[in-house]
């Protein structure tokens, strides 16, 4: 387990690459969770779309389960599980 921050410092800095890479080519990033993980996929898209820490241009972030109609239609097409 000596070198489980090195791992993950790696894992987050390549995921961080891949969102911003995203945001740039005009994507946006969708969040999802259920219960608490739900309410910190809220809050993080907030932040995206609002600022964190300072001001900012807003960047496109949406919390699928906060709109039902997105929730219910890709529950329906792909699946609920």
């Amino acid at each position: 387990m000596s070198n489980s921050g090195g791992q993950l410092k790696s894992s987050v800095d390549t995921i961080s690459a891949v969102l911003a890479d995203n945001l740039k080519g005009g994507g946006k990033i969708m969040l999802c969770g259920d219960c608490g993980s739900a309410a910190d996929s809220q809050h993080i898209a907030t932040e995206l779309t609002r600022r964190f820490i300072r001001d900012r241009a807003p960047l496109a972030g949406l919390a699928l389960f906060s709109d039902s109609s997105a929730l219910t239609c890709i529950g329906i097409d792909c699946g609920f599980k």
